[in-house]
């Protein structure tokens, strides 16, 4: 096929809970703040929370 790039997104760095789940993390987040963006500080929060689990957790 000849690809000439290889080309890596943010979720390639993340643990998959956060990037790699449609409908989780970083996707839902951005779905929630869509749909009401007056609730980006809840928003935030709760992907910090999420975060926090995910990487102390070592989930990758």
């Amino acid at each position: 096929m000849g690809a000439q790039n290889l080309r890596f997104d943010m979720s390639d760095l993340m643990p998959s809970a956060l990037g790699a789940t449609r409908g989780d993390g970083v996707w839902r987040a951005m779905q929630d703040y869509l749909a009401d963006p007056t609730q980006i500080d809840r928003i935030l929060a709760e992907l910090e929370t999420e975060a926090t689990a995910a990487y102390e957790g070592g989930d990758s």
